[in-house]
């Protein structure tokens, strides 16, 4: 299935969501790039995704009336750091490859941009995630830093990038 073929809608997330949200977080090539075990609850999957929640921002994406991929913007509930947000971000394994993330990444860079009053984002990614660091780059995303032995899967400790993206319109400003 190629995305030429397929119109992806990117949207807000509704409540219907939920639990199609918690399957794809339970995706096992996902997990792996994740803070999360194989056998966490089904309880446990819905509780990470809290729509009653004031702080985050979710955006779908939707292919074929399947749920795909989200987005997820955590703005910080610190008084003195309401311009940040942090970023996560998932596309089951069916669709990788197909520009649903890089999509899902640009909406919620323009929402952030333009609507939030989001400066900056962060977020961590495992260094071994090449395909994901590189996409990241290619919108404006810098490592700050690497979390070394920050991950444990599959038996092995895993160091995380830890990458930040400061709206280019924030920066431009301050010049």
């Amino acid at each position: 299935m190629s995305l030429s073929q397929h119109t992806v809608i990117i949207r807000s997330a509704k409540a219907q969501d939920r639990e199609c949200l918690a399957q794809l977080i339970n995706d096992n090539s996902l997990l792996a790039n994740t803070s999360l075990h194989p056998y966490i609850s089904e309880e446990q999957r819905l509780d990470l995704i809290d729509f009653n929640h004031k702080e985050p921002v979710y955006l779908i994406a939707e292919m074929n009336s399947k749920l795909c991929g989200y987005v997820c913007l955590y703005t910080s509930s610190k008084f003195r750091e309401k311009h940040v947000a942090y970023l996560a971000i998932a596309v089951h394994s069916d669709y990788q490859n197909q520009g649903i993330g890089k999509q899902l990444m640009q909406e919620s860079l323009h929402l952030s941009d333009n609507w939030l009053n989001i400066i900056r984002i962060e977020l961590d990614v495992s260094t071994q995630n090449d395909r994901a660091v590189s996409l990241y780059k290619k919108l404006g995303f810098e490592i700050e830093g690497e979390k070394k032995y920050a991950s444990f899967g599959h038996g092995t400790y895993n160091n995380l990038y830890f990458m930040a993206r400061i709206s280019p319109s924030f920066l431009e400003s301050q010049q």
